[in-house]
């Protein structure tokens, strides 16, 4: 009973993980990796009693291994003091956690993490998706028996290196010494292509040729069995997890997977291959650009059944932006702003509040639209997500960028970070979100904000605030005037890019 249902694995690292590191352009990364050789063949297990084999006889082992019955005798710990023969039946019981039993992968990981703290790695410089992304001169992910580092300072990395190597040794878990990767600037780490020059996370690219061969012959032939679809698409969610937005192409393919009997082939419906056929042409951009920077404004948006939409936005600094991005998708995070006196009081809520240095009185209103329709709560919302992401992408200079976006409606929260859902009202608005992100290069890190709190709770009413505007000054000057001195302003700005092409590329 106690070995049920094991616990989750302690800072598991998955190719998520790799989309919240930034490495500037031009920046060396040092990049290793360390792999424990046949993890589940050297992690001694405390108790053997529990993992006992089906009963075989000493004659079919000796037959199987080459080895004597008086040989695999010796093996036999509660044997009796009459000789065994070659008919005896034994319980084979392995010594070490077994691979397949629901607690070997929690133990391997928390075996290969304790090793890495002895090595002297801090708890706080682990990749995980249940922890802030790290900050610092060293960057560490664990998987099960996978251990990979990020460092800036060449040295750290070479003296880190060398304690793993030691304490893994110590420990019982030898490294395959053929997959070792020490201080490189690029490397091949859970099935992903790392490098810092481009910065990128990209799928590895042999597994990549087979997953897109395999997709164009299922396509070819248009025939499946549940079984042998899902093993392809475990791969391409696999992927999926570095660009998100692939993941809204998914749904009918969901209900396949799940029907019985698993290993039959059928003919699969046109609904199924128009989902993979749109999957197989999205496999070049299943990757992450580690090189985008935070936009430096903070956006938050919201809808209300009685009047419409409403998006506000805040200009603020690139540090700012940072620290409310990289609480997106953090369990029980959640942000606040300065009380305001004509504010509603502040609710209690579960969570880990965030303090930001403003006002939301301080947000300017891009939008504040009134609703043509009735629908779903979570449809509006969903459809005011929409909104603030088209604001954003109304202009080029914001391609290539992350945003950190503020939502007070959890549901559509959880759905545009997953990056899709089943319901039927949403599932289209959170396609056309994934196609504007994926189209732009663009990451959405979505932070929820309570109700109270959000400053595109006032537009959404229809409650719009009076902005006095500065009269424009022309100095005297003449709508020509004015007209000539842009474009002479435009020409040398023009010329001044050209050339710093050219000295780029030449």
């Amino acid at each position: 009973d106690q070995a049920h249902k094991p616990p989750a694995p302690m800072l598991l690292a998955n190719p998520a993980c790799f989309v919240d590191l930034h490495f500037k352009n031009n920046e060396p990364v040092f990049m290793s990796k360390r792999d424990v050789q046949t993890c589940f063949d050297v992690l001694a297990a405390p108790v053997h009693e529990w993992f006992g084999k089906p009963p075989l006889t000493l004659q079919e082992l000796s037959t199987a291994s080459g080895a004597s019955v008086q040989d695999l005798s010796f093996y036999v710990t509660d044997k009796s003091d009459s000789p065994l023969q070659a008919s005896t039946t034994v319980f084979p019981v392995s010594t070490v956690w077994p691979m397949g039993f629901s607690w070997s992968s929690c133990v391997a990981q928390a075996c290969t993490v304790a090793s890495c703290i002895e090595a002297g790695v801090q708890e706080d410089s682990f990749l995980s998706m249940d922890r802030m992304p790290p900050q610092g001169e060293e960057i560490c992910g664990v998987a099960t028996d996978d251990t990979f580092f990020f460092h800036w300072c060449p040295k750290l990395g070479k003296d880190r290196l060398e304690a793993l190597d030691s304490v893994l040794m110590k420990n019982g878990m030898p490294k395959r010494e053929d997959k070792d990767v020490t201080l490189q600037p690029s490397m091949l780490a859970l099935g992903c292509e790392l490098s810092c020059s481009p910065p990128a996370a990209e799928p590895a690219s042999p597994k990549l040729v087979i997953l897109f061969a395999g997709w164009l012959d299922l396509l070819a032939t248009g025939r499946a069995g549940p079984a042998g679809l899902n093993r392809a698409l475990g791969l391409d969610q696999w992927f999926c997890l570095l660009n998100r937005p692939a993941f809204s192409v998914f749904d009918n393919v969901y209900v396949f997977v799940r029907k019985e009997p698993q290993h039959t082939v059928v003919t699969l419906d046109r609904c199924v291959l128009t989902e993979i056929s749109v999957a197989c042409f999205l496999l070049p951009l299943l990757g992450a650009d580690l090189g985008r920077d935070f936009l430096p404004q903070l956006v938050a948006c919201d809808a209300l059944q009685p009047f419409g939409f409403g998006v506000a936005y805040k200009p603020c600094s690139a540090e700012l932006a940072t620290a409310v991005g990289q609480l997106a998708e953090r369990r029980g995070d959640f942000v606040q702003f300065y009380h305001e006196p004509e504010a509603p009081p502040v609710r209690h809520r579960l969570g880990v509040p965030h303090k930001i240095p403003l006002k939301q009185s301080e947000f300017r209103i891009a939008v504040s639209s009134k609703a043509r329709w009735k629908a779903h709560a979570s449809h509006l919302e969903a459809h005011g997500l929409l909104l603030a992401i088209k604001w954003l992408l109304r202009s080029p200079k914001n391609f290539h960028h992350r945003f950190a976006v503020l939502i007070d409606a959890k549901a559509v929260l959880g759905a545009a970070a997953k990056g899709r859902t089943s319901a039927p009202g949403v599932r289209r608005t959170i396609r056309h979100i994934g196609a504007l992100l994926l189209a732009t290069n663009c990451l959405l890190r979505l932070v929820y904000v309570p109700s109270e709190h959000n400053p595109a709770d006032a537009p959404s009413r229809g409650l719009r605030r009076v902005r006095r505007r500065k009269p424009k000054q022309h100095h005297g000057r003449s709508r020509a005037e004015r007209a000539l001195d842009d474009k002479i302003k435009r020409f040398y700005k023009y010329w001044a890019s050209m050339d710093e092409m050219l000295a780029r590329h030449l």
